[in-house]
């Protein structure tokens, strides 16, 4: 995957998403400024939170997300959740569903 060279920590990060057979996107590079997309590319914007020698840590703004209180358990016990993400034009993303995906 393509990366940041020289990333420091509240950096802007985009992330390239490739369109899979099975629906899902697959993340393809990593770029310090919004890469150009052709057909059902998509880029999700992050920042920087943390870099190591061989590694970055980042951080999109879907780490929360409240579900009814009943529903909650039952996803804390899954080991595989599948999250649907809606991304505006400029890389913000906004989680949309959560639901469970069989183990």
């Amino acid at each position: 995957m393509a990366g940041l060279s020289h990333a420091r920590r509240h950096d802007a990060a985009y992330v390239l998403l490739e369109p899979q057979p099975d629906g899902t996107y697959e993340a393809t590079g990593l770029f310090p400024e919004k890469p150009a997309t052709v057909g059902r590319q998509a880029v999700l914007r992050g920042s920087v939170q943390d870099v190591w020698r061989r590694g970055i840590q980042l951080r999109y703004g879907l780490e929360r997300y409240y579900v009814p209180e009943d529903m909650g358990r039952k996803l804390e016990q899954r080991q595989s959740l599948r999250v649907q993400v809606s991304i505006a034009p400029w890389g913000q993303a906004r989680i949309t569903k959560v639901e469970t995906s069989p183990e």
